[in-house]
């Protein structure tokens, strides 16, 4: 049995420190079969992941290197995203609905309109806007 299988069975059974147990595949046959439920698909207990949520509190990943950035960055230039099909659309249209946004504390519509101050648009972005906007309303 691996290192990290007889890991996973310790900590399934809440060993740890000098109480450590060495599995063997000799174990299994005590156990009937059973298989610890480790990456199955079965669902975790609420201690279990009570003990997992204990276990990353606290954790973070290790900052990304500027080298690996670019290298991210130069694997996705020029790669498009598929469509989005009208049945995508339609089922993320369906998850959305009944979702209200909270509504917005008067500081962070002044920072909103702050920002959008001095900004101005082209007579051709206007023009699509407006087509836009027709066609919104026209339905209802």
């Amino acid at each position: 049995m691996n290192s990290v299988n007889a890991k996973a069975l310790n900590d399934l059974f809440n060993v740890d420190g000098d109480d450590i147990i060495h599995f063997t595949t000799e174990c299994y046959t005590e156990f009937d079969g059973f298989v610890p439920p480790i990456n199955t698909g079965h669902p975790l207990t609420e201690e279990t992941k009570r003990r997992i949520s204990e276990a990353k509190t606290g954790t973070k990943r290790p900052p990304v290197s500027e080298e690996t950035k670019r290298k991210i960055s130069e694997a996705k230039k020029g790669k498009k995203r598929t469509p989005m099909s009208e049945e995508w659309k339609r089922k993320i249209g369906e998850a959305n609905k009944g979702k209200k946004m909270p509504p917005k504390s008067e500081e962070h519509k002044r920072k909103i309109s702050e920002a959008q101050k001095g900004r101005t648009l082209s007579e051709e972005h206007k023009r699509k806007i407006s087509e836009t906007q027709k066609k919104r309303y026209s339905k209802k």
